[in-house]
């Protein structure tokens, strides 16, 4: 009986943890579908990220400027970390982020009774 991907959302996903956490996404992509990642400021890098893995929402906590990219839902500010953490369409949260800006969103996923990894 085949299973189905486990839905991931990572925050933090520029970072080097989060860098291993997709890494481990693209080499089981039987297991894992990646569907939001967030990262603090590098815009560049999370588009890239998001184009690889088919994300469909992203998120940066501090932009430098308005964020736009075609073909994702492109949110802003870590006030939405907890609305991503809590959403239907993920099952497993990653908070692979550094200092407490995540809290609120772990504090959310818990809530909805998500996986989570830290």
């Amino acid at each position: 009986m085949e299973r189905a991907p486990i839905n991931v959302a990572v925050i933090g996903a520029t970072g080097s943890v989060g860098a291993s956490v997709l890494d481990v996404c693209a080499k089981f992509p039987e297991n894992f579908r990646v569907t939001a990642l967030a990262a603090r400021s590098n815009e560049t890098k999370l588009r890239e990220l998001g184009r690889k893995f088919g994300a469909r929402t992203l998120c940066l906590t501090e932009p430098a400027g308005p964020f736009r990219a075609a073909g994702f839902e492109c949110l802003t500010g870590a006030s939405v970390l907890p609305e991503i953490a809590s959403r239907g369409d993920v099952d497993h949260v990653v908070f692979a982020s550094s200092g407490t800006a995540a809290i609120p969103a772990l504090q959310a996923a818990l809530r909805a009774g998500k996986d989570v990894s830290l």
